[in-house]
């Protein structure tokens, strides 16, 4: 659609590539063209990137960051095996 930038497209499909790539690491695929997306393929989380990158050039914000996320460990299964 004309209503999106060509920035809002870019960050998009770089972000939707990064997603790719660790999926990719996580499962063991041999690259990201190979990858299935689960839930990150639905809509609404199509709905939910694209619309931050829309409020995030409407809003002129230059940069974003955040803290060191707490990192856990072990093991649990899930409908896509262990993790």
């Amino acid at each position: 659609p004309t209503f999106i930038s060509p920035w809002v497209k870019e960050m998009g499909i770089a972000a939707f590539q990064a997603l790719a790539m660790a999926e990719a690491a996580t499962h063991g695929a041999s690259s990201a063209d190979t990858v299935h997306f689960h839930e990150v393929g639905a809509v609404d989380s199509i709905v939910d990137t694209i619309g931050t990158l829309l409020a995030l050039e409407a809003l002129g914000v230059k940069t974003v960051s955040c803290s060191r996320l707490p990192l856990g460990e072990g093991t649990v299964w899930t409908d896509h095996g262990l993790l």
